[in-house]
């Protein structure tokens, strides 16, 4: 009778992967290309690399602009099985793996912790059914693999596994630099014996400093030209931005929008979270490792205070899914761990409502209008998405670049995402991400940009370097190069291309010529 039900289980589990898988698939193969234009970044660095020119962005500098060393090498290795499919068509498209790969962990991560299958059917459907986890996963960057490596490692942690637990969180860290929270989650599951916490340690940092050991020569640093940027800060935000953000998105994301709804949210979380530590059967096997990630991320995210983009919201929805389900299932548990009190009908209640809800609440994401810059855009509305429709702009300026400009012009511009992927030759960075004699010009003073939340060009850069063309949005121009009297006076607009959709305050993405160097001839006429 038992082997029966175990084969039965088995055969539903099949199935029911099988169908996960094609769902995952299908929409990555039929959604529109339309990567953010962070990840454009990567895939030149990926193309030179592949192309044997180095882990380079610009030929001939060696500018560590990117902190996603795993996805590089993700990438690069489906760039070097299929070198006819475009790169950005790649990342999309094989995107649907590391996807897949979260709803996997996810699944044996909760069975683990409850034995419940409907609990852990539960946590993998609703993140696959979520339109917008499967919208940004669409945008081709490396956040899904950053969570896979994340929730493995947890896994291997909770199967006492300290040096698959360890290497995961190795390449996790050298994913998204958020991995290293997993550091003290680990060795709080693994503690005893404290030779498997030092095996785990020693496996986790051993990755992450073999790849400094290469480079630090290489680069000149131990940090990413990138991170140092944005720390310096690139962006002038106020107090607090990155966590007023987090717990409004949060709200949307649950259908609780509104500070009313972000708080309930953020106190049910909270709920959720002690009764993983309420319940004794959660507790004792780790359940509540996950609630712990959330909550580290949500910490390092709220103090650093960076400029959240769409992508680095699914550490945070992803982990509160589970953190829910888990929280759900723990109220379910203590029933059984206290017979004859009070508290079970209460718990009752309060499960099967909050069950409901985030059912109703991942039902309502495909249907919900959608906001701009929000995180919480469907899946099936990418292609009306402003932030990402501006690339086709800067596409199409790369492209007329490629007619026009001679050999040994500059160009300089403060988004180098779709522009720099498409333009030949080298590209300056006025935000400094991978042009470091930038970063000393940074933070752009207060008089030369719009908000604090803008990358704008620092005037003092553009006076040092003068480049002959500067390509830019007018939001990120506005009070340096269009309007200080020096630069506009140097510099005059020469072509416009207008956005699909208006993006960050501009309708149009601007090309500038320095007006000493002479005209330019489009051979297309165009």
């Amino acid at each position: 009778m038992k082997k029966n039900l175990a084969k039965r289980k088995g055969i539903i589990l099949v199935l029911l992967a099988a169908s996960a898988a094609v769902w995952v698939t299908y929409i990555h193969l039929r959604c529109a290309v339309l990567p953010y234009d962070d990840s454009f970044i990567f895939y030149r660095f990926v193309d030179n690399f592949v192309a044997g020119k180095g882990l380079i962005y610009n030929l001939g500098e060696r500018a560590w602009g990117y902190s996603t060393v795993t996805y590089i090498f993700w990438l690069s290795a489906w760039r070097y099985l299929l070198p006819s499919v475009p790169l950005p068509d790649i990342a999309v498209r094989a995107n649907a793996l590391p996807f897949a790969a979260v709803c996997l962990a996810a699944y044996f991560l909760v069975l683990r912790y409850t034995s419940k299958y409907t609990a852990a059917l539960a946590a993998a459907a609703l993140i696959m059914f979520n339109a917008a986890l499967l919208g940004i996963s669409t945008g081709g960057m490396e956040t899904f693999l950053f969570m896979a490596l994340a929730l493995f490692s947890l896994l291997a942690a909770a199967w006492r596994k300290p040096l698959t637990a360890g290497f995961l969180a190795g390449l996790a860290v050298l994913t998204r630099i958020e991995g290293l929270v997993l550091l003290p989650i680990l060795l709080i599951v693994i503690r005893k014996p404290w030779k498997a916490g030092f095996k785990m340690t020693v496996a986790m940092v051993s990755l992450p400093l073999a790849w400094l050991a290469f480079a630090h020569p290489f680069y000149g640093t131990y940090l990413p030209h990138s991170i140092i940027a944005k720390a310096r800060p690139l962006y002038t935000l106020a107090p607090m931005n990155a966590y007023s953000r987090i717990i409004g998105y949060l709200g949307e994301f649950f259908s609780a929008p509104g500070s009313i709804g972000a708080v309930s949210v953020l106190l049910f979380l909270i709920a959720c979270t002690i009764a993983c530590f309420e319940s004794r059967l959660l507790r004792d096997r780790g359940a509540w490792a996950v609630p712990m990630l959330f909550w580290g991320v949500f910490a390092a995210y709220s103090y650093g205070n960076p400029l959240l983009f769409e992508w680095y919201y699914p550490p945070l929805f992803i982990t509160a899914l589970v953190t829910a389900v888990l929280g759900v299932t723990a109220t379910f548990q203590v029933m059984s761990e206290h017979p004859g009190s009070r508290r079970p009908l209460l718990f009752r209640t309060i499960g099967v409502f909050c069950a409901i809800w985030i059912t109703a609440a991942t039902i309502h994401g495909w249907t919900a209008p959608p906001k701009s810059y929000s995180p919480n855009w469907s899946v099936f509305r990418i292609d009306s998405e402003p932030g990402r429709l501006r690339c086709k702009a800067y596409k199409e300026a790369a492209l007329w670049l490629n007619r026009v400009r001679g050999p040994h012009e500059t160009v300089m511009a403060p988004e180098i995402g779709a522009l720099g992927y498409y333009m030949k030759g080298n590209l300056i960075d006025a935000c400094g991400l991978v042009s470091p004699e930038a970063i000393r010009y940074l933070p752009a003073p207060a008089h030369e940009r719009l908000g604090g939340e803008y990358g704008s060009i620092p005037l003092a850069f553009v006076r040092d370097v003068q480049p002959d063309f500067i390509v830019t949005m007018p939001a990120f121009a506005s009070k340096n190069v269009l309007d200080a009297p020096w630069a506009k006076s140097t510099y005059h607009i020469i072509q416009d291309f207008r956005l699909p959709l208006p993006a960050y305050g501009s309708d149009r993405v601007i090309i500038l010529r320095h007006g000493l160097r002479g005209p330019v001839s489009d051979p297309y006429g165009q």
